[in-house]
């Protein structure tokens, strides 16, 4: 049994946590909290969020598209429902190159010379860069990064990264829960093994090496095998 880590295989899990419900709780902390005197005082200006996507890169537009998409219906039902205590929602969508530290920094700082009043993002692969930036300006930032480097920041300094909202459970579940999905898989009928022995291929990003692992943890208690693992280049295109 082979087994690819990356962005593009994960899991999903169901969720009552919708796009529009995510957006609506940031915009109704913005319109609420951030630079009170100044937001408030613009009364019926409309709401800005910054949402970083990878637009040029060869990775991740598949993914940022479904979140830009998401999130441009959300606000075009949100604003035919009347906006956000009366104010409409604009977005505004920097380009980011989600492998590079200084691009997923400076998306977030061309969100904020925008005076964005809420951020938010499918993932980047360098989130502390971007958690750092978005620090010095405290708007809600929502993310889907799925990282556990981003919520060992947040526990490490829970007042700098308070304004951080990470969507996603971190990604050591897809490497602690493989052998448990593969025995239900079994189970049900679905898939049939060859064999016990998984062949797990690796990407060489931070995300990806977290999974392994939390994989090779969990593998030696289930009654199946890593056999090998294959570290290969990100990105690639096969």
């Amino acid at each position: 049994m082979t087994r690819r880590i990356g962005k593009d295989s994960r899991l999903f899990a169901g969720t009552s946590l919708t796009r529009r419900s995510a957006l609506k709780v940031a915009l109704g902390g913005a319109a609420a909290t951030l630079a009170a005197p100044k937001v408030i005082a613009s009364g019926n200006d409309k709401l800005l969020i910054g949402v970083p996507s990878s637009l040029s890169t060869p990775y991740g537009v598949a993914d940022d598209t479904d979140h830009l998409n998401g999130t441009t219906l959300a606000v075009e039902e949100i604003n035919a429902a009347g906006g956000v205590l009366g104010r409409e929602i604009e977005l505004f969508v920097p380009d980011v190159d989600k492998l590079n530290p200084e691009s997923c920094r400076a998306a977030i700082a061309a969100c904020i010379d925008k005076k964005v009043h809420a951020i938010s993002n499918a993932f980047v692969f360098a989130p502390i860069a971007a958690m750092d930036e978005s620090a010095k300006y405290k708007a809600p930032y929502l993310n889907g990064n799925t990282q556990r480097d981003s919520t060992m920041a947040v526990k490490a300094n829970p007042e700098k990264y308070s304004h951080c909202f990470q969507t996603d459970p971190s990604e050591v579940n897809y490497g602690w829960t493989y052998p448990i999905w593969l025995k239900k898989m079994e189970e049900t009928g679905i898939w049939k093994p060859k064999n016990r022995k998984i062949h797990i291929v690796a990407e060489q990003v931070g995300y990806c090496q977290t999974i392994l692992r939390a994989a090779k943890e969990a593998i030696p208690n289930s009654d199946f095998e890593l056999a090998s693992v294959t570290d290969i280049q990100y990105p690639v295109n096969d």
